[in-house]
C-alpha cells in the first residue's frame, strides 16, 4: 500500500527525522494523484509488477527526482487520453 505515499509519509516511515503528523492534506493530494496516474498508465508509478516490500517502494518515492521530462511525459498521457474521450464521445 506504500505505493501511494507522499514523500513526507515515506521520510517519516524510513526513519528520516520527520515526527508523526508533520504531513497534512496535501499527502491526500499526492495519493489521489498517485491513483489518477495509475488509472491512465495502467500501472502504479512507483510501485513494481512483484511483490516488494514497503521500504523498498517508499525508498523509492522519497528519492525519486521530478524532471521536466516526467512532468512533460505525464502531462501529455492525460491530454492524449483526454482528446480520445472527446473524439470517442457523442453529442
Amino acid at each position: 500500500m506504500a505505493d501511494y505515499w507522499s514523500p513526507e509519509q515515506c521520510a517519516k516511515h524510513l526513519g528520516l527525522g520527520l515526527k508523526y503528523g508533520e504531513y497534512d492534506e496535501q499527502s491526500d493530494i499526492w495519493a489521489l494523484g498517485i491513483l489518477a496516474v495509475e488509472l491512465f498508465i495502467g500501472y502504479p508509478p512507483f510501485g513494481s509488477t512483484t511483490e516488494e516490500p514497503n521500504n523498498v517502494i517508499m525508498n523509492r518515492i522519497h528519492t525519486y527526482h521530478w524532471t521536466k521530462h516526467v512532468l512533460l511525459s505525464i502531462t501529455q498521457i492525460f491530454e492524449m487520453k483526454r482528446e480520445k474521450h472527446l473524439l470517442s464521445s457523442t453529442p
